[in-house]
């Protein structure tokens, strides 16, 4: 599923998965406590406060999928990246819970790190 809006995209997180394994960029917005408890392989960690400080690192050359836990920072997340000239962008639908949800693949921290939300979901 994808949905358009002037300047990005929404996928769903099928459609994001091929994409980052295809070589898209993912970039996950949520604060790094967040990140901490469960993450995607691959994903670069940018929690939304920081955006402000710059996305230099971020690729002008491949698609970005953004992704937070259910998707409203990330659309808060797109407006930054598009003002800061950033192109083909995505929103991850539904964000980390949707993800999850999917059975698709995330990382959880090791039994002595802090738990969060996602840390109750088997680790696949």
């Amino acid at each position: 599923m994808s949905v358009q809006s002037p300047t990005w995209s929404e996928a769903d997180v099928n459609a994001a998965w091929e994409a980052v394994n295809a070589g898209a960029c993912l970039l996950d917005v949520r604060t790094t406590t967040e990140y901490a408890s469960a993450h995607i392989p691959g994903a670069i960690s940018m929690p939304l406060l920081d955006l402000a400080r710059g996305t230099g690192n971020l690729p002008d050359d491949r698609a970005i999928y953004v992704i937070c836990s259910t998707g409203n920072r990330s659309n808060l997340a797109m407006s930054h990246l598009s003002s800061q000239g950033k192109s083909k962008l995505y929103v991850v639908h539904g964000g980390m819970r949707a993800w999850v949800a999917a059975g698709l693949p995330f990382e959880t921290p090791k039994p002595d790190a802090p738990r969060g939300f996602f840390s109750r979901f088997k680790k696949r």
